[in-house]
């Protein structure tokens, strides 16, 4: 088995070599290979079944746009060999085989392909009617490809995330790339797309790289590789599949430069294994210097099969012929040839591959008579089809192109633009120069400007079919050949969608990228209609393979960040989901975070904290109204912690209320429930449609970041011209100020237990102020830390430390009924709950320091019975004592009371505190 390889290969790394199996056997391959690459490199040629005939396929693209190369990966089904990174000890199984890819008991429905003509389920089996209950099971069976895993454990469901942009580039080949800079280059934002892992697409050159090169340098460009875009919707969203996420991105303006590829050509045996297109055998010796054959034949209609002949040359490969199915050649493109002692075959007009399982000869028509050439690879190299799925479905129309012999998107909607081989432009300066033109024209809001292109269109014959024992395919997905698409035909199908649906053409895991093209011209030929008469079949989204659990994502949750997300990532922060946002869970040991912000300072981001904008006359009415604390004679410049409840009396929500003027309140909400507190609000409001109150959610718009710990007074002191002083800024006030230049809402508040300040500003300068206080020797802190900090004051979460039955009273506020408010949410429930007298509190325990520490819900035991359950609970590093929050039965809610809480099926005891284990004077948040 060979297993050298060529000296180029760019993406991989020769000095970390990694292993797979593949159908049980180990395959050797180096970091950066594909499955495909790989598996070339070990001479593997058959890598699966066909789908109708069980034959044997292998690679021919190379750019996941073919179905030959479908296998199972870790359980997965329908993996693309040729796209697909290697991992290290990844299981890859062959597809639509048994007992084995070599030796495939189905390969005998091949022999039997006369029993299986074009639209055979349509005509068999309708008499008697129970022969179709009989046969629909077994057809059903083998109407899928690859295996479901039933007994899946893990199911990759992907979070949606909204992007927006200004233009989104699709495709980075050389048009998108002159596209992105141009636009870029006029002070636009621009996001550029590619499927592919890497920049350049997959004809990378020394013109590409420079481009490359400065693309990365420019900051206005986004790039997201490794992302296929599989659908187009109005007005002008895109829909785009990560290794992580789904991406829903919403663009101004959309430059579509999806190019063309190669696409097979139609003689006998065309699906033999060892018969690739030309650019997929040179991407593989290219990009992963893998040599997919020795001996190789180059089958062409163009002039295209001449260049790639003197490059796969070049490569070491012995070139034994060129067979070319025009009449004239130009001396310019076959003098190379011979000087490079490459056999040149014009006007040949039949090709067959021969072979069983991979191809070892080629037979060829050539002056009347039948010759043969040995080879063990033959490459279709020339014949081109736009990747025109997007541009139609963004509402394109179609022209005939001479260029490429097919139909091309024109005329596309306000908005859209088209370039490169999309739209037939085959030369490179063209293609450049034509990106740059449409980069300028969609950044300075001008329509397309006009772009002479080179008209290189050929006399394109194709090759003819002489002797017609063999199959001749033109959609490897369906295994549908040119034969079935004649006899559709003369059965009366003529129009295009019908055709399709009929003849299942385009209607395979390629969906038409790998015979759309071959579908028209040969229906065109047999029709006898133009090919912009025939038009094209329907190209819906998706466009390409995408998971159920993309689609669907975790349960329709969107996943939030804040404008701070990049600099948690840069600092190495483990990231954790909390109410909906992706926020950091520690930068270092959780606990030596602790230790900072009790002795020194340190930052935590808090804009997933809700925030509300609330403003007029009667907003210190309504307020009043909604909480259970009174806001009324909350003086200007003054906070108020405050908590909202339901009708029934238990606890909706609570956060701050702070008063910026007579008519003007400053709110912040837990992280989880703004969306909702915004309704409850809103709810409120439309009840009395008389109030003066105007309200804006402002939680995207404004960042925050709460600093705290003894030092903070000294930071912040050199950030702003307020004088922070305790006697200026005392504990539980607001000031509207600036820190390094930033209009902010500075609030003294202090929920870690220590000297703080929350400040809420522009998120735009989130990134700005962030680094002012992190540059001065202050650490940031996640909300591991937070949350141990906040216990140890005592504070409470909502939702955590409460559930859906717990009132105000029962977590301390028994304060409110002395409140001379005439009404509030909820008041009547609460003042019954008040004289019937609670029957459980929210109280604080520690254990003993060799206890372990409980997890949140933990039971509590008392006299062998549960009597409650831990909320919330952490290993103090201030004593090194478990302790925590617990829901108690009022009558045990006693200072010094003994209860046992399960862990593990064991119980240990805890002793019930009614204070803090932290400052329980507040001291420390005072000074």
């Amino acid at each position: 088995m060979r297993t050298d390889r060529f000296p180029t290969g760019e993406l991989i790394d020769r000095l970390k070599p990694i292993e797979f199996t593949f159908d049980g056997k180990k395959v050797a391959a180096y970091e950066g290979d594909t499955l495909g690459s790989a598996l070339a490199a070990q001479n593997i040629k058959v890598l699966s079944r066909s789908f109708k005939y069980h034959r044997p396929r292998g690679l021919m693209c190379v750019s996941g746009k073919c179905p030959n190369c479908l296998v199972e990966v870790n359980g997965s089904p329908n993996i693309r060999a040729c796209i697909t990174t290697v991992e290290n000890k990844m299981n890859v199984k062959s597809q639509n085989r048994w007992p084995s890819v070599k030796y495939d008991v189905f390969s005998v429905i091949d022999k039997l392909h006369w029993l299986l003509p074009v639209g055979f389920y349509y005509k068999s089996f309708y008499k008697p009617r129970f022969i179709w209950n009989l046969v629909r099971p077994i057809f059903r069976k083998a109407g899928g490809l690859g295996r479901i895993n039933p007994k899946a454990k893990s199911i990759l469901e992907k979070p949606h995330k909204a992007v927006f942009t200004e233009i989104a580039v699709v495709g980075a080949g050389l048009s998108g790339l002159s596209a992105a800079l141009s636009a870029a280059e006029q002070g636009v934002e621009v996001t550029l797309i590619d499927q592919l892992e890497h920049l350049g697409g997959n004809n990378k050159d020394l013109l590409e790289e420079e481009l490359v090169r400065k693309i990365i340098a420019k900051k206005s460009i986004t790039i997201i590789t490794g992302a296929p875009v599989f659908g187009f919707y109005p007005p002008n969203l895109i829909t785009l599949d990560t290794a992580e996420e789904m991406i829903k991105l919403h663009c101004e303006k959309i430059i579509i430069a999806t190019g063309s590829h190669e696409v097979p050509i139609i003689f006998e045996s065309n699906d033999l294994p060892g018969v690739m297109l030309a650019s997929g055998a040179i991407k593989l010796l290219k990009l992963y210097g893998a040599i997919p054959g020795n001996d190789a034949v180059i089958i062409t209609e163009s002039n295209e099969g001449y260049s790639q002949a003197l490059e796969l040359k070049n490569y070491g490969l012995n070139v034994v012929a060129v067979l070319d199915s025009r009449t004239e050649i130009e001396p310019q493109l076959s003098k190379p040839l011979e000087q490079a002692e490459i056999p040149v075959f014009t006007d040949v007009k039949s090709i067959q591959a021969i072979g069983t399982d991979y191809i070892s000869s080629i037979k060829f028509y050539y002056a009347d008579n039948w010759r043969y050439l040995d080879c063990d690879l033959a490459c279709s190299s020339g014949r081109l089809q736009p990747a025109l799925q997007l541009a139609l479905q963004a509402g394109c129309s179609t022209e005939f192109n001479s260029n490429l012999n097919t139909l091309v998107p024109s005329e596309p909607p306000k908005q859209i633009f088209l370039t490169g081989g999309l739209i037939g432009i085959s030369d490179k300066n063209d293609s450049s120069n034509h990106g740059k033109t449409v980069g300028l024209a969609a950044a300075t809001n001008k329509p397309d400007l006009k772009f002479n292109i080179k008209d290189n269109s050929t006399n394109n014959t194709k090759f003819t079919n002489i002797c017609s024992k063999n199959k001749r395919f033109i959609c490897f997905c369906e295994d549908v050949t040119s034969k079935d698409l004649s006899q559709a035909i003369k059965e009366g199908f003529t129009d295009i969608q019908i055709l399709k649906r009929y003849s299942t053409i385009t209607m395979g895991p390629c969906q038409g990228k790998m015979c759309l093209t071959n579908f028209i011209r040969e229906s065109s030929i047999e029709t006898g209609s133009t090919q912009a008469e025939l038009g094209l079949t329907t190209l819906r989204p998706p466009v390409e393979p995408i998971t159920l659990g993309s689609l669907a994502g975790p349960g329709f949750i969107p996943i939030k960040r804040s404008p701070l997300h990049s600099k948690h990532l840069e600092l190495g922060a483990k990231m954790v989901e909390v109410g909906g946002w992706i926020r950091p869970y520690s930068y270092i040991e959780a606990l030596t975070e602790v230790s900072i912000v009790r002795n020194n300072v340190g930052i935590i981001d808090v804009s997933t904290l809700g925030k509300l904008d609330v403003r007029g006359s009667d907003a210190a009415r309504l307020l009043d109204f909604i909480y259970v604390n009174k806001m009324s004679n909350l003086k200007i410049g003054k906070v108020r912690y405050g908590v909202m409840c339901l009708e029934n009396g238990t606890i909706l929500d609570d956060g701050t209320v702070a008063r910026l003027s007579d008519d003007r309140f400053f709110i912040t909400t837990t992280t989880t429930n703004i969306e909702m507190i915004e309704s409850w609000f809103k709810w409120w409001l439309a009840s009395d449609t008389n109030l003066d109150v105007a309200l804006v959610n402002i939680t995207s718009e404004h960042a925050a970041i709460n600093i705290a710990g003894p030092n903070t007074r000294n930071i912040l002191q050199g950030l702003t011209t307020t004088d922070i002083s305790a006697n200026k800024f005392p504990y539980m006030t607001v000031k509207e100020s600036f820190i390094v230049d930033i209009p902010a809402i500075i609030m003294r508040i202090g929920f870690v237990g220590e000297i703080g300040w929350e400040i809420h500003f522009p998120s735009i300068y989130a990134e700005h102020l962030w680094d002012e206080l992190y540059n001065r020797n202050v650490q940031a802190f996640g909300v591991e830390a937070q949350r141990i900090l906040r216990l140890e004051k005592g504070h409470v979460i909502i939702n955590q430390d409460t559930d859906s039955l717990t009132n105000p009273l029962e977590i301390g506020l028994d304060h409110i009924i002395g409140s001379t408010k005439s009404d509030y949410v909820g008041k009547n429930q609460i003042h019954q709950q008040y004289n019937r007298g609670i029957k459980r509190k929210l109280v604080s325990f520690t254990m003993h320091e060799k206890s372990p520490t409980p997890q949140d819900g933990s039971a509590i035991i008392h006299r062998g019975d549960p009597i409650g359950r831990v909320t919330s609970a952490r290993r103090s590093p201030v004593n090194q004592k478990p302790f925590g929050l617990a829901i108690l039965p009022y009558n045990l809610s006693i200072k010094g009371q003994e209860v046992f809480i399960l862990i593990n099926e064991d119980l240990y005891p805890a002793k019930v505190s009614l204070e803090s284990i932290y400052d329980p004077n507040g001291t420390r948040l005072r000074a």
